[in-house]
This record gives structure tokens, sequence and C-alpha cells, in this order.
């Protein structure tokens, strides 16, 4: 089966390129400019891989939660892919992939991502189950739900600014964090998304972007009414 995942969601374009029994990924920082580098990357992964878009049986893709503008341009892309190649989506959200990587640890798991405006995006997960809604909360808010927990583990790109911001405010924090993924997990992305697909089948291409807040065009709109 030869998937191909996505995640755009934060600064790092993420992505995985499977072919039976070859595989790729490739994670770079490129400061939000997915726009411009995305698809030189995917054909990067092609080519390498020796593979023709037109050759996917499935594409999955991290809608959310994230950059608006960076989920927008993933989304879009592999839409056009699956409708130009026929070929089925599977979306998926990126905390709940990160958390998919840990589903062996007995604790508790907590992705991490900037949500910006001094606040982040995470959930509580058990064994790669979600426990509680997708959050948009403060560093504040995070400790204390942190420390409402036993064996707490902290990952994805943005654990180790979550821990520096709470650090700062001198509390203590009962958890560990996760130091050897420090940036989005296009593995566990294209594994979960492959297991979502083969349990409920395709997303319909209308799927929107997992947006927690509203965007500030949105909150702009909003104050001129």
């Amino acid at each position: 089966m030869n998937i191909l995942a996505v995640d755009t969601s934060t600064e790092f374009l993420s992505l995985s390129l499977v072919c039976e029994e070859k595989s790729l990924m490739l994670s770079s920082d490129v400061g939000y400019r997915h726009g411009e580098t995305l698809i030189s990357h995917m054909d990067y992964l092609f080519k390498q891989m020796g593979l023709r878009p037109s050759s996917l049986n499935l594409v999955v893709c991290a809608i959310g939660p994230g950059s608006f503008t960076g989920l927008r341009i993933g989304l879009a892309t592999v839409k056009g892919i699956c409708t130009a190649c026929a070929c089925p989506l599977s979306a998926v959200s990126g905390l709940d992939a990160m958390a998919h990587r840990f589903r062996n640890y007995t604790g508790v798991v907590m992705p991490i991502i900037d949500a910006k405006k001094n606040c982040f995006y995470t959930a509580v997960y058990k064994q790669g189950h979600k426990q509680s809604d997708y959050l948009d909360i403060s560093p504040h808010a995070l400790l204390e739900l942190i420390n409402q927990k036993k064996h707490v583990l902290l990952t994805g790109p943005h654990a180790q600014l979550a821990l520096a911001k709470i650090q700062d405010t001198k509390a203590r924090i009962k958890a560990h964090i996760d130091t050897v993924i420090l940036h989005s997990d296009p593995e566990s992305l294209l594994q979960l998304g492959k297991i979502m697909f083969q349990e409920r089948g395709a997303t319909p291409l209308t799927v929107s972007p997992l947006y927690i807040r509203k965007s500030e065009a949105e909150l702009a709109k909003q104050k001129k009414t």
C-alpha cells in the first residue's frame, strides 16, 4: 500500500511516504513557509522513492489544531492530490497522532502545540485514547491540569517551550518530557491515518481544518458587528 502523510500544522513541515516495505520521512523547520516549500518537498520524496502521485493508495493529512494558514495549505494540497489521482483521504488530528506513538505508555500523555498568544493546544490521552476535549489553554491552566494527573508525559514540537513558560513562574511541574520527538511525528500520523481508514473508511473531501479558536479575521469581524 502506497501512503503519503502530510503535516503542516506547525512551523515544521513533516512528510512520510511508504511504499510496500520501504519508507522515507522528512521533517524540516520551514518557519511556516509551507506554501513555498510543500510541493518541492513532496516532489523530493516521490523521486527518492521512485513513485508518482498517481500510484498512491491513501493520503493522510493532519487537520489540526495548529497554524491556521499551514493547515489550510496542507489540506488544500492533499485534496487536490486525492481529486486528481482518485485517491482516498484520511484526516487525522495531529495531537491524536502524537499520542498514538505512546499508545503503550501506561500513564497520561499530553502532546503540546504552541497556539501563540501565550497559550497551547493539547489534550489528555491514555494509551492512545483521548480523555478530554481538544484544549486551548494558558501555561497556568496547563500546569494545573498536569498536576491533577499522575505519570504525565509531555510530547510534541512545543513540549519544551511549554515547560519553559511554566518554569518562568517558578512553579513545580510533575511531568516527564519526551526528548526524542522534538517536532511533529509523520510516521505516527501515517500509521494512525491508515488505521482510521481501515476502520472508518475515507474522509469526505469536504472536511475542514480542525480549528479550536477563531481566526484573527473572525475576531475582527465580530468587533465590527
